[in-house]
């Protein structure tokens, strides 16, 4: 099971809203297996995209990401360890312990802020990079969701202090990962097909699980095995739209400058021949667990609609829209006794201005919680499917149409917890509503159900 405190989410008086919240997170057990490692990278499917295995006279596994230590797994297991030649991947803490290898190197670092071990773990992938024969080798190369900031190897002139007040100016930028991706594109040399270009001319076949949406899987960790289209101009521009230009380290504004006169190249383009020999192949993604969701509640009594759009922009404003396009669905579909259930997915965007606790599904909820109390019947969760949402250990929240009025009694003013970002408190006072799954090795992304009956 993926929910540790599933029967405390049960604990509410009201039945029906009870049966709900059990549907739900059955709904939700479904999603998170469709996304597990070993179904998305079974050993027909891993065979099948390898050219000529026994041409190769070493086989090496690179990774980075949430979800790169399952794949790492999965991908031993499958190969068998005595062929592998060697390989590092670089998980986030605390997730060493839960993966099982042999030959692979697990190096953990920290997320969502890059540290000390975030560069020592890039200097020994790139040690073990300047060893690899280049020629007659099979590099795979496993990245997810997180490997931006788990592999973190600025340009010189660059450090880790100003790598980490850039990111903490980012994430609190209200700036969509597509645009934060490419500022970190421009100041990292393995970003923006810079890590293909320092293998070439291996063979490289590279498993990606997308945590972007709507954006193509150039953007999954800032794109290492894929061409960059985007310039130095533009990594400027998007800073410049957010006004955080001038807050920007100085040495990486410097850095821009550089790049932007010629003196630093720009990042390799599709026409470079260092892509020649790369096939890159995206196995997971927010549809995978969508169409789960939606193959379940079809065959059940439950009518699915499927959002069809990247779910984006300020959370506590997206849960409530997300209910009022749920309503119109609802009050159109034949009255012949099914539930509709909303499935959505994306990911929000939350601007700090408080001091409080908690992360953009929390956030989201937190902003539907007064709506949803309109409803006779309805439960709504969202949910991280990396397991953690935001600075809490929860993965997202759950409530249903008695959530408000319970929150009322206990004097929780939801403007007030709104206005200081610190939705996590508000949830655990109010009870029953925090989602607990703790990491779960994949990442695709943000899912949002929405139950009306």
């Amino acid at each position: 099971m993926s929910i540790k405190n599933r029967e405390n989410l049960l604990e509410v008086q009201n039945p029906k809203i009870r049966e709900m919240r059990k549907i739900m997170l059955n709904i939700l057990e479904i999603a998170f297996q469709s996304i597990e490692i070993s179904n998305l990278l079974t050993k027909s499917f891993i065979f099948d995209k390898i050219p000529k295995f026994d041409d190769y006279n070493n086989i090496y596994i690179l990774g980075f990401g949430k979800a790169s230590g399952g794949m790492a797994e999965q991908i031993e297991k499958t190969l068998g360890s005595s062929n592998i030649t060697d390989g590092i991947v670089i998980v986030p803490r605390n997730i060493k312990r839960t993966i099982n290898v042999e030959k692979i190197k697990i190096l953990e670092a920290e997320h969502p802020i890059p540290g000390k071990t975030n560069i020592q773990a890039a200097n020994h992938l790139l040690d073990l990079i300047k060893i690899i024969p280049k020629k007659n080798s099979l590099i795979f190369i496993l990245i997810s969701g997180g490997g931006s900031a788990l592999l973190t190897f600025p340009y010189e002139g660059i450090n880790l202090d100003d790598i980490q007040d850039l990111t903490k100016i980012l994430l609190n930028s209200g700036a969509d990962i597509k645009e934060i991706n490419i500022v970190r594109k421009h100041i990292d040399k393995f970003k923006g097909g810079n890590l293909v270009k320092q293998l070439y001319p291996a063979k490289i076949i590279s498993f990606l699980i997308s945590d972007v949406g709507k954006y193509p899987p150039e953007f999954i960790a800032s794109g290492p095995t894929y061409p960059d289209q985007s310039t130095y101009q533009n990594a400027i521009e998007i800073l410049e739209k957010y006004r955080i230009f001038e807050e920007t380290p100085p040495s990486i504004r410097k850095h821009f400058k550089k790049g932007l006169e010629g003196v630093i190249p720009e990042n390799p383009k599709k026409n470079d021949p260092c892509f020649s020999k790369t096939e890159n192949f995206v196995v997971g993604s927010l549809k995978t667990a969508c169409k789960a969701v939606f193959n379940f509640a079809n065959k059940r009594d439950i009518t699915p609609f499927l959002f069809s759009k990247f779910v984006e922009g300020e959370a506590r404003e997206m849960g409530k829209k997300l209910i009022d396009l749920a309503n119109e669905i609802y009050v159109k579909i034949p009255k012949f006794g099914k539930p509709l259930l909303f499935i959505a997915g994306g990911e929000t965007t939350v601007q700090i201005k408080g001091l409080g606790k908690g992360g953009r599904c929390q956030e989201l909820i937190l902003g539907a919680t007064k709506k949803l109390e309109n409803f006779k019947h309805a439960v709504m969760l969202a949910i991280g499917t990396d397991g953690i949402d935001g600075n809490s250990d929860a993965a997202g929240a759950i409530i249903d149409n008695n959530s408000y009025s319970v929150a009322k009694n206990l004097g929780l003013k939801v403007e007030n917890y709104l206005n200081n970002n610190d939705s996590y408190t508000f949830f655990k006072e109010l009870g029953h509503n925090l989602i607990f799954t703790g990491p779960t090795g994949t990442n695709v992304s943000d899912l949002v159900l929405l139950l009306l009956n």
